[in-house]
């Protein structure tokens, strides 16, 4: 996590972005070809607007310019507010972009292979926001509150508050969010997080 963060207060040298794309895209295509990402870009709206997000912290100058701008508009055709400093891991996929309403805090640090839905929060009123770890499933209608931390290999279901702490390898749902299922036990669990 603290190599995210620091890949993104600094600005992206071009194989800090390179890697970037390229695993964002694995996680839309598993065929890397000059054709498939062509493809993939042109059809698919989630990559593209990841695309530019990636390339918004660009070092180059006129990269990161361009970049904006048209990252700026996908922001408004898709609304989602998104701020390029938000340190985001490499393998993000965001489902059904189309409907929109994401609004993510810029003080947030997300990991790798996270799968982001529509209609999400991740937001603080206090300052910090939530640390989210590595492949974590956020459902749709969902809100992280606050500065929270979310382990790895970590499923919340829709319509879930997070205003507490949750451990790796579990499952939570609810308002305010509770453990329902852990990995390990496969146990149901009503204890609050």
């Amino acid at each position: 996590m603290k190599d995210i963060k620091a890949m993104n207060m600094n600005m992206y040298n071009n194989d800090d972005t390179k890697k970037l794309v390229f695993a964002d895209f694995a996680r839309y295509c598993n065929k890397l070809t000059f054709y498939s990402f062509y493809r993939i870009f042109r059809k698919n709206e989630s990559f593209n607007f990841l695309f530019w997000f990636r390339l918004s912290n660009h070092r180059n100058k006129a990269i990161r310019k361009l970049s904006r701008f048209f990252y700026r508009k996908k922001c408004r055709k898709f609304n989602i507010f998104l701020p390029v400093e938000t340190s985001i891991g490499g393998g993000l996929y965001i489902g059904h972009i189309t409907v929109g309403g994401i609004c993510i805090n810029p003080t947030a640090i997300i990991g790798e292979n996270v799968n982001i839905s529509h209609q999400i929060t991740i937001g603080s009123n206090k300052g910090k926001a939530a640390n989210i770890g590595n492949n974590v499933y956020i459902a749709p209608h969902t809100c992280i509150i606050e500065n929270v931390s979310i382990g790895n290999n970590v499923k919340i279901g829709a319509g879930s508050v997070v205003v507490h702490d949750i451990p790796d390898n579990v499952t939570a749902v609810g308002v305010p969010a509770m453990i329902v299922k852990n990995k390990k036990n496969n146990a149901l669990s009503l204890n609050l997080i």
